[in-house]
């Protein structure tokens, strides 16, 4: 059996990935999970490259709830959403098993545009030019007001919050370092522990070779640690191949931080885990 038997954030060819839904489930009850969330992107009209087509959203339902009755008695499959920040408010009472909430996005008060802060580097300069005005640091923070605000919609499974470090490779656009990236995630960090909602620590960066660490990095894990802030661990896999790529890694830092357990869902909700 997998050290950890779970991942609730998996994506299928309704979206962006590569695998049918039906492959994805197959593919962790090979790895012995015990739960498997598919959590499609959601539909919204600013993200079309990767969502769901709106036409094809109740197929992606009846799909996923077809599956989780025809391997019931293998593993727990529970039919979820992916949902961006800007229109999340949308899918969070429509009926759904779980929801991940992410921030994608950073939309310009100037224009009316998103920018996507984790696709190229050539877009995030655009969104600092635009919705930041040049100013890298206020784009990043405008980043993490969302972040902030997400807590406040109270989504199941907070998604990879730090996911804006993707393109900042050697601090290519900011330094992490800096008094006022660290003030800003102290904030969004006390707020996810108030708010008592798990946050994933996310390896779909490590299997797709951006960066070598999990999202959240270590330094938000000690943060998230020191608050005593929820955590399970997902693979966020595009493919069957990476349903758990990165789990061992990931569970040796959750141990160094002070992590004993993390949550795995069971039943319908979130339980205990010891790792």
């Amino acid at each position: 059996m997998n050290t950890f038997p779970s991942s609730m954030h998996v994506h299928t060819l309704f979206g962006d990935g590569k695998n049918t839904p039906e492959e994805m489930i197959l593919a962790a009850i090979d790895l012995g999970f015990t739960s498997v969330g598919i959590a499609e992107h959601a539909y919204a009209p600013y993200d079309l490259d990767v969502c769901i087509p709106k036409s094809r959203m109740e197929a992606y339902r009846t799909e996923v709830e077809h599956l989780k009755d025809k391997y019931a008695s293998q593993i727990e499959v529970s039919c979820g959403l992916e949902t961006d920040f800007y229109y999340m408010r949308d899918y969070m009472s429509a009926g759904w098993d779980h929801i991940v909430g992410s921030v994608h996005y950073v939309l310009s008060k100037n224009t009316g545009d998103y920018y996507t802060i984790d696709f190229n580097p050539e877009i995030f300069e655009e969104g600092i030019a635009d919705a930041g005005g040049g100013n890298v640091q206020n784009f990043i923070e405008q980043y993490g007001a969302s972040v902030l605000a997400l807590t406040k919609l109270k989504p199941d499974i907070i998604g990879h919050i730090d996911v804006i470090a993707k393109l900042n490779r050697e601090h290519r656009f900011y330094d992490p370092n800096a008094s006022w990236h660290k003030a800003m995630w102290e904030k969004i960090t006390t707020a996810i522990a108030n708010s008592g909602i798990v946050t994933e620590v996310n390896t779909g960066g490590m299997s797709r070779g951006y960066i070598t660490r999990p999202y959240p990095s270590p330094d938000l894990l000690q943060m998230l640690f020191a608050k005593g802030a929820p955590l399970t661990l997902c693979s966020d896999a595009h493919s069957k191949e990476t349903i758990d790529h990165g789990f061992e890694e990931s569970l040796a830092l959750l141990r160094e931080v002070g992590y004993k357990q993390i949550k795995i869902w069971r039943g319908g909700k979130f339980e205990d885990f010891a790792i």
